[in-house]
């Protein structure tokens, strides 16, 4: 039942702060174009790649690798594109990517499929809570920020010397991941230990982020 699910929802956000999501009535054969542009993307040469560098100096947005903000610093092995996909003022189409072609159609769709399984968790965890249902729904409201992340983890030749993506919190109210079918290795920390997350295909991977903890 609907108090059945709601509960569920309650019990693993106050516990885990984390799930899995499947029935959420994206195809997965949509999903599968969003991660192939995303692959033809980064397999790219580096000049095409640059054309949408980011620059530190004004923001996180574009093509980059990692920062390095001192010497004791972890060095995370992972190429990035990072986009603001809304609200609509906020985007800066100069990132994103015109090749492959079929890029910035495919992720219009996408955020707006985004936006509405957004919703529909925002209003859940409303009812989960006893409150209103649209209490975190008007908190944020139509402005609230929306980002597409496409993470790629190559190989390393000195996997001594770095990691893939060092351990952190998220500041966002929710992160939706996508994971790679083939590969494992996404873990959350629970009581000081970590737990590896299995891959469930088409499965969206639902952290709550400080905003919302």
């Amino acid at each position: 039942s609907s108090a059945q699910e709601l509960e569920k929802l309650r019990s693993v956000l106050s516990s885990w702060g984390c799930f899995q999501a499947i029935n959420h009535g994206i195809e997965p054969a949509f999903l599968d174009k969003v991660k192939a542009v995303g692959r033809q993307f980064f397999a790219l040469p580096a000049e095409e790649k640059n054309k949408y560098a980011r620059d530190i100096a004004i923001g996180f947005e574009g093509y980059a690798n990692h920062i390095i903000n001192g010497e004791e610093q972890a060095f995370d092995w992972i190429d990035r594109l990072y986009l603001i996909t809304g609200p609509e003022d906020r985007k800066q189409l100069k990132f994103w990517p015109e090749n492959p072609e079929s890029f910035r159609k495919i992720l219009e769709e996408y955020n707006a499929k985004m936006v509405k399984l957004n919703e529909f968790l925002l209003k859940a965890i409303g009812l989960a809570l006893n409150l209103e249902e649209n209490c975190f729904l008007d908190m944020y409201g139509e402005e609230a920020t929306m980002i597409a992340v496409y993470n790629l983890y190559p190989p390393c030749p000195r996997p001594d010397l770095a990691i893939g993506l060092k351990p952190h919190a998220d500041g966002t109210a929710f992160t939706y991941l996508l994971q790679d079918k083939e590969v494992e290795g996404l873990q959350v920390l629970k009581d000081n230990q970590w737990y590896r997350v299995p891959v469930i295909p088409e499965a969206f991977v639902i952290n709550v982020g400080d905003q919302i903890e």
